[in-house]
């Protein structure tokens, strides 16, 4: 194997691992695979552990996967407990501690690394550093607000997780600030790795020799193709996440060691678009019919029949009170969403269709049917089935 054939082998290689990200507990993955949104239900996993799954994106430069996060944590005017019941979309919760805090103890909230930390107390740990900044800063602002004011910051916190007109905006945002970029990225690609080989292995046929004159002129186009990508990159970024200083220049960094990173710089900049937004707000603001339908009725259903255990154990009377508040305003906020959808909240609720005429029950999470009267759904964490 010459040394070309190595150089091939490397840019394919770090082009497969470009298109696939590390996908943490708690968050979810709206990837368009070959121009087409998938469930987020459904990504193309590859291995994972208690810490996270590999999953593998779109190889298309134009594809690109938006995640997003709920709020890890219920929050309430009365103090914030490190467990939410609802997983929506998600076939398991995300390990919450439990731990319950007051507004005078979260005075004292600091950040380590991506924790939220209160002493040596765990609060949780959001996806990512902006994330953890983010939530880290409106939790301090809160601590030091008035009753009244914290609690109606705190409602507002929660509607802009499903605020559907904000997200639609972030998205197009992202298509217009990444549009040069895409189509800078999308030739370097064909230019540098179909073309390139190609032009090397000779499998068409061009009308000038293969000499040192033209390697020359093959490096000079990869050169400014390479070198416009890097520049759309840092102006996209500068563009979607203009705070994110650290974060630009760590971009560009990455994008001058290998002309591959650029290729995927818009898919990048989609992974770090939103903070904290529910995923069926996303999924409305993608505009794909069929998974606004599954997100809808995986997020009715997950609200009024969370996994198992509901509540963390041990857990005291206020920091139960924290949590149903906590959940009651996000159902409030989700059925505002939906009514602006014109979906209707109580229809997600409905039994399913007895398809199986011996089913005596079903479970009202995920709709699985029983042959028998009384039994328990083990993908809902036991929870009891419903009869027909």
């Amino acid at each position: 194997m010459s040394d070309v054939d190595l150089i091939f082998v490397a840019l394919i290689s770090l082009y497969l691992i470009e298109t696939m990200f590390w996908l943490k507990p708690g968050s979810l993955a709206f990837s368009r695979v070959w121009g087409r949104f998938r469930s987020p239900l459904s990504p193309i996993k590859l291995i994972g552990n208690d810490a996270g799954t590999l999953v593998l994106g779109g190889p298309l430069t134009s594809d690109a996967s938006f995640l997003c996060e709920p709020l890890p944590i219920s929050i309430s005017p009365a103090g914030v407990v490190s467990f939410v019941p609802a997983a929506p979309l998600q076939t398991e919760r995300r390990r919450h501690p439990g731990a319950e805090f007051s507004w005078t103890e979260l005075k004292a909230l600091r950040l380590e690394d991506r924790s939220l930390m209160i002493n040596q107390r765990f609060v949780c740990q959001p996806r990512n550093a902006r994330s953890a900044r983010y939530l880290c800063d409106t939790l301090l602002h809160l601590a030091d607000l008035g009753d009244s004011q914290r609690s109606e910051l705190i409602v507002d916190l929660f509607a802009s997780t499903l605020d559907l007109h904000d997200t639609r905006q972030r998205l197009d945002l992202w298509k217009q600030a990444t549009r040069r970029l895409r189509l800078a990225a999308g030739l370097l690609f064909l230019w540098t790795i179909p073309l390139g080989m190609a032009l090397y292995y000779e499998l068409i046929t061009i009308p000038v020799p293969r000499n040192w004159q033209f390697l020359i002129f093959f490096l000079a186009i990869l050169a400014v193709l390479w070198g416009w990508a890097i520049i759309e990159s840092y102006f996209a970024h500068r563009e979607l996440l203009p705070a994110d200083a650290s974060g630009r220049s760590l971009l560009l960094f990455t994008s001058l060691v290998s002309p591959v990173v650029p290729m995927r710089n818009a898919d990048r900049l989609a992974r770090e678009l939103f903070l904290f937004v529910h995923p069926l707000a996303l999924a409305a603001a993608i505009n794909n019919q069929p998974i606004l339908e599954v997100a809808a009725r995986d997020t009715v259903r997950d609200l009024k029949y969370p996994l198992f255990p509901e509540m963390p154990d041990p857990i005291s009377e206020a920091g139960r009170s924290i949590i149903d508040w906590s959940n009651s305003i996000t159902t409030t906020q989700v059925k505002q969403l939906m009514s602006e959808l014109n979906i209707d909240f109580n229809q997600m609720l409905a039994a399913p269709p007895r398809v199986n005429p011996q089913a005596q029950s079903y479970c009202p999470r995920c709709h699985d049917d029983y042959t028998v009267a009384a039994a328990f759904c083990s993908r809902c964490g036991n929870r009891p089935t419903i009869r027909y």
